[in-house]
């Protein structure tokens, strides 16, 4: 089976932003097996290796896994367009899938309506990293001479209340690794005011496109910004 083009152009995007972001860690490597991407030792999951499938029937991905020999508490992630289908025949052959499936999504930048000016901060110093990490550390001090990564936060109330982290990749385009507004300051248009920062920011660089894995509560904000699902991100694990 063919995968879409916009959906292989984001792929590619996310895959290489995977590799920037880890590329200073050792044991992080991405590999191919089959039909099937791999990342092993991934920073921060407990699981070994986690596969990755495309258009992949569901005998074919498992074989692969097989192959592989994995680790028995891998994780194996496919991006769907009809979830229910194949989540059924993942499931039929031994694996059962976990809850909150993401949205894979990607926007083609333009110049935001919206122009208001607001408090968001693109992080360039260490007092403005000392900042970001205020309300909990969110950004590696290592990052802040590091080309790839570019960390916004909005302040108020003299605290950092929402918080981007963003890859930049060689492909005119970004990835948003992960933004998280204070629970206490939800639900205002925060992050929705510092997205537009980030659009605006990768417009002026060079970028053309932003991709980005909503969690299910997220789903609304990117929408409404502009972003279109491409594919449900289903995960599973072996049910033994």
């Amino acid at each position: 089976m063919m995968v879409a083009q916009g959906l292989q152009e984001a792929l590619n995007i996310y895959f290489e932003a995977k590799r920037l972001m880890y590329r200073t860690v050792t044991e992080f490597v991405v590999v191919e097996t089959g039909p099937l991407k791999c990342f092993h030792k991934h920073p921060g999951w407990p699981e070994i290796d986690a596969f990755y499938a495309v258009d992949v029937e569901p005998s074919e991905a498992i074989a692969a896994i097989a192959t592989y020999v994995p680790h028995p508490q891998h994780m194996l992630t496919v991006f769907m367009r009809s979830p229910r289908e194949r989540g059924t025949a993942y499931e039929a052959l031994g694996y059962r899938s976990l809850p909150d499936a993401q949205p894979f999504m990607r926007l083609e930048l333009s110049v935001p309506k919206v122009t208001h000016a607001s408090c968001v901060v693109h992080v360039e110093t260490p007092e403005q990293v000392d900042f970001i990490n205020g309300p909990g550390n969110y950004m590696n001090a290592v990052h802040l001479n590091d080309d790839v990564f570019r960390y916004y936060c909005l302040e108020q109330d003299g605290l950092a209340v929402c918080r981007a982290r963003i890859v930049t990749t060689t492909q005119q385009a970004i990835y948003v690794a992960g933004i998280d507004t204070l629970p206490a300051y939800r639900r205002r248009g925060l992050a929705s005011t510092l997205m537009q920062q980030v659009h605006r920011d990768a417009l002026a660089a060079g970028a053309r496109w932003s991709v980005l894995c909503s969690s299910p509560p997220g789903l609304g904000l990117y929408q409404a910004l502009g972003y279109t699902t491409l594919a449900t991100m289903q995960a599973f694990v072996p049910v033994v």
